[in-house]
């Protein structure tokens, strides 16, 4: 039932959001910035490709406890450290990645705000298969729900003053706050270190 609360207001979010955003940034601006996000969408579910079964199906069929601790912070480093490799190859081949997939209405600001998203989304999508694996759902979802409204009032001022950039900005710093307010929470056994 937490779960569904956070989902509910989640989708309640994108049906507020995206009147605003597309009234704020113009056709041409939404369009960009949807182009942008699919990119890094896409981006994500490579890197994730396989780490969200490996922390909801074999982590907790392991039995024993360091074990299982063991294995997600293998799990969590991995994503992490390849989310990061791969956001800095791309911001290296920025150049032909912006000539061939994106309209050339796509600014290099937008681009390079939108590939410190992936490391940030990544983490906390392997943040919340664990949470979830380890029964803390309510906990996390008022987290998620806090971070999500602070969005949420941030985001059409962003995107007023900066546009299609200041709105992954504000995504950015979403995903910020989330991961440190699970990292600040009371997530024991999600933070126990294996010895």
């Amino acid at each position: 039932s937490s779960l569904g609360r956070l989902q509910l207001v989640l989708k309640c979010r994108f049906l507020v959001t995206v009147p605003l955003l597309a009234h704020t940034l113009g056709t041409a601006g939404y369009g960009t910035l949807s182009s942008v996000m699919a990119f890094i969408g896409m981006v994500q579910l490579f890197v994730l490709l396989g780490s969200n079964t490996a922390l909801t199906v074999f982590i907790p069929s392991l039995s024993d406890h360091r074990r299982r601790s063991r294995e997600f912070w293998m799990v969590l480093q991995v994503g992490v450290a390849l989310s990061w490799t791969i956001a800095l190859l791309l911001l290296a081949a920025h150049r032909p990645i912006m000539r061939t997939m994106f309209p050339s209405a796509v600014p290099f600001s937008l681009l390079f705000v939108s590939l410190i998203l992936i490391p940030g989304a990544v983490l906390n999508q392997l943040l919340y298969a664990q949470v979830v694996n380890m029964r803390q759902a309510q906990a996390y979802a008022t987290r998620a729900i806090l971070a999500s409204v602070a969005e949420l009032l941030c985001l059409v001022p962003a995107a007023a003053a900066w546009g299609a950039s200041g709105v992954v900005g504000v995504l950015v710093m979403g995903q910020l706050l989330l991961a440190g307010m699970v990292a600040a929470g009371s997530f024991a056994p999600l933070w126990a270190s294996p010895a």
